[in-house]
C-alpha cells in the first residue's frame, strides 16, 4: 500500500487520501491483534502455570492415596492375622483298646489327637470345623474316603478327622481319635491342623512297628 502510494500522482489527492486512511486502519487493526496476541499468550502462561500446579497437586493426591491403600492392606493383613486362630500344647500318641498308651503300631487300636485352641477376643465367635491331617512316613495322609477334603489355599486336599467346635474367644480343648484299621509302618508320623483355611498346628511322633 505504501509503495502503491508513492507511484500514485501527486493530483490524485483523493486516492491518496482514501489509501492513508485504511493504511492507519490497518495499524490500528494490527494494533489491536497484537494486543489480543499478547494477552492470549500471557493467559496461555497463566493456564499453563495452573495446569503444572493442578498436575503436581493431582500426583501427590494420588501418591498419598496409593500410600493410605497400602496401609490399609497392610492392616487389614495384621487384623486378619491376629485372628486366625491357633492351635497349642499338641499331642499326639497310639492306644490300645483300653486306652493306655502304646508305642508299637502292632499293639495300637487308635491315634489320638489333643490339642487347644488358644483365647483370642479378635476372632469372630461362632461354629469351627477343625480339620486334621495324619501323615504316615511314606507321605501318605490317612483318610476313610477319598471324599473326605478341605479347601486350603486354593486346592482341596484329604484330612483324616474333623470336628465342629462352637468357639467364644476363650480357649478350648480338643480331642480326636483315629481308629487304625489300615497296615501302617513304623516311623516318624506328622499331623497337621487347619481351621477357617489356614495352618493352625503341627506335631510330630514316632512308632515303631
Amino acid at each position: 500500500m505504501q509503495e502503491e502510494l508513492k507511484q500514485t500522482k501527486a493530483s490524485n489527492r483523493a486516492e491518496i487520501k482514501r489509501l492513508n486512511d485504511e493504511l492507519s486502519s490497518l495499524r490500528k487493526i494490527l494494533r489491536s491483534y497484537i494486543q489480543q496476541i499478547d494477552s492470549l499468550n500471557r493467559i496461555n502462561q497463566e493456564l499453563r502455570a495452573e495446569n503444572e500446579q493442578i498436575t503436581d497437586q493431582y500426583n501427590k493426591t494420588s501418591s498419598t492415596l496409593r500410600q493410605v491403600s497400602k496401609e490399609r492392606q497392610a492392616l487389614s493383613e495384621k487384623v486378619s492375622l491376629a485372628a486366625q486362630l491357633v492351635a497349642t500344647n499338641i499331642g499326639a500318641k497310639a492306644v490300645n483298646d483300653r486306652g493306655r498308651e502304646q508305642s508299637r503300631l502292632s499293639r495300637s487300636t487308635q491315634f489320638v489327637v489333643s490339642f487347644t485352641i488358644a483365647r483370642n477376643i479378635t476372632t469372630e465367635p461362632g461354629e469351627r470345623t477343625i480339620y486334621v491331617r495324619i501323615m504316615s512316613p511314606d507321605g501318605n495322609v490317612l483318610s476313610k474316603s477319598p471324599n473326605n477334603t478341605f479347601a486350603y489355599e486354593n486346592s482341596q486336599i484329604l484330612y483324616s478327622m474333623n470336628r465342629i467346635v462352637e468357639y467364644g474367644g476363650e480357649e478350648i480343648p480338643v480331642t480326636m481319635y483315629w481308629d487304625i484299621e489300615e497296615f501302617l509302618m513304623p516311623g516318624t508320623y506328622k499331623v497337621d491342623i487347619f481351621a477357617d483355611g489356614n495352618h493352625i498346628g503341627s506335631h510330630t511322633f514316632n512308632m515303631e512297628s
